[in-house]
């Protein structure tokens, strides 16, 4: 075997050496000038049985010049860590600089600029060949953070992207269909042209339709080998109408890709850079949104705004600030709790700048004193009753009498007291939640404020709503935040064979005891 294997490599050093000297030989027929170091780079041979090269060629401006000798490149099935490319020069995998990442097995396109991206292809096909009409009105466009497929009457529009998988991997895309006059649908064929179910549970490659700004993620599996990855829109047959005749309404349509991510390849050659508003520490998988008041060009690190500009999160630049209005402010009331501690003060309204800030000098906050705001809130707590079907969890003034608790079985409060009475003869209790005091949150609700993204969600870190005595409302802001009201409700009677505690009544006292706490 170490004989075959010494054939096999020195097979290869003679093609490699053949090659180069081949390149020498014709060389001095078009330039004459001797590569020097910088005009050398270095490449990998095909692989063979696992195995290749690494030799250093001159580019197309020189030749000849002090190559080194070639060296056994890593092993054709190489994988490189996420963070990481395979750097030929040092033959080797290294860590990506700051700006840029890598998936390290992976690839993931959700950049659209300037023509589409290495590897992919676009073409047009005529469905009725007896129209004459040609397709040039279809095709891909790119707008920056999703590609556009634009169709054509009677045109059929592809999408081609291959790749070569060396180990079980999968491709994932971000997308947005709605239209009345296309279908659209994506396959997988491998290197036989036999096509891959793109939907395990029917077969079809057709996608779903999205709602309304609904931006949906489809994933299907890829096998070891070449695979041949399609995206392809289809005019609805019965809606294909002669060339240049009107089209119909289209305003309403889309069909948008967002973003593509392949996985099971071996290795990437380079990393790629964040986008602008992005960046991204050494050896990063993935780039991070820069927060406000900082921005980034592409592959950079994000950096303050200047004095006197601002930005908001994810920017490619910052903008002057304007002069301060009437309309920068509003009234916030906070949410403070009933408490002896802090004398049954409800807090009272108060001027503030809506968050985030943009504005800079010009008018000034109002005074906080007398500034008026909702009748509706007392001056003070104590005294306040319960919601329906709750009574206060502390029998004397002296604790906190907004720590309420569900009323037991059998009795009621109809929220003009503090206790809850027996149900009258011959009556039964009616179970229902009611929340018409608002100046504390109700026991089992939570109130909170969601940043979501395609890629998930996160907390917001703003005021997200304000409890206003006889109502709950949502708190100005700047940020197209969304809003969250959560109540969680375990039942209002213990299921058979459920343990104790685990009904309305008993959250009720444990939100109770963990707000006193």
């Amino acid at each position: 075997m170490e004989g075959v294997k010494l054939k096999a490599q020195t097979q290869i050093f003679l093609f490699v050496t053949l090659s180069l000297n081949f390149l020498h030989i014709l060389g001095p027929a078009v330039v004459t000038k001797a590569c020097q170091p910088s005009q050398l780079k270095y490449v990998y041979t095909e692989c063979h049985n696992n195995a290749r090269w690494r030799v250093q060629v001159p580019n197309k401006t020189c030749s000849g010049g002090a190559v080194e000798f070639p060296v056994p490149g890593k092993k054709c099935d190489i994988n490189c860590p996420s963070g990481q490319y395979l750097d030929v020069e040092k033959n080797d995998c290294s860590n990506c600089l700051a700006g840029t990442y890598s998936l390290g097995s992976g690839v993931r396109f959700d950049m659209w600029t300037a023509g589409l991206p290495d590897g992919f292809t676009s073409s047009a096909d005529r469905l009725d060949t007896k129209d004459a009409g040609s397709c040039s009105r279809a095709r891909w466009k790119t707008m920056g953070s999703y590609l556009s497929g634009q169709s054509d009457n009677n045109c059929q529009l592809s999408l081609t992207y291959t790749v070569n998988v060396v180990s079980s991997g999968s491709v994932t895309f971000l997308y947005q269909y709605r239209s009345e006059l296309e279908f659209f649908a994506f396959e997988v064929q491998n290197g036989l042209c036999e096509s891959v179910s793109s939907r395990e549970d029917s077969g079809s490659p057709l996608l779903d339709e999205t709602d309304r700004n609904e931006i949906k993620r489809h994933t299907v599996p890829l096998k070891v080998g070449m695979n041949v990855l399609r995206w392809q829109i289809v005019p609805v047959a019965d809606r294909i109408r002669p060339s240049g005749s009107s089209s119909a309404s289209k305003s309403s349509s889309i069909i948008a890709i967002h973003s593509i991510e392949v996985s099971g390849i071996p290795y990437v050659y380079s990393c790629q850079s964040c986008h602008p508003g992005y960046s991204s520490a050494i050896g990063a998988p993935k780039c991070s949104k820069c927060q406000a008041n900082t921005y980034s060009t592409s592959g950079q690190s994000c950096q303050a705004c200047p004095a006197g500009q601002y930005s908001g999160p994810g920017a490619a630049s910052c903008k002057p600030k304007p002069a301060c209005a009437a309309s920068d402010y509003a009234l916030f009331y906070a949410q403070s709790p009933c408490t002896v501690a802090n004398n049954y003060q409800v807090t009272r309204p108060s001027y503030n700048w809506i968050q985030p800030k943009v504005c800079d000098a010009g008018v000034s906050l109002p005074s906080n004193s007398g500034g008026g705001g909702n009748g509706n809130l007392p001056a003070s707590c104590k005294g306040v009753y319960c919601n329906p079907g709750t009574r206060a969890a502390a029998a004397n003034d002296e604790k906190d009498p907004l720590q309420c608790e569900a009323c037991p079985e059998g009795q009621y409060s109809d929220g003009n007291s503090t206790v809850c009475q027996p149900c009258p003869a011959k009556t039964q209790v009616v179970h229902e939640y009611v929340a018409s005091n608002w100046l504390v949150t109700p026991p089992l609700m939570n109130l909170s404020c969601l940043v979501l993204q395609v890629d998930g969600s996160s907390t917001c870190s703003e005021q997200a709503w304000q409890l206003m005595g006889d109502r709950v409302q949502t708190a100005p802001t700047r940020m197209r935040n969304s809003r969250v009201l959560t109540l969680d409700l375990p039942g209002f009677h213990q299921p058979q064979g459920a343990q104790q505690g685990d009904d309305t009544a008993a959250s009720f006292a444990a939100a109770a005891a963990a707000a006193a706490a």
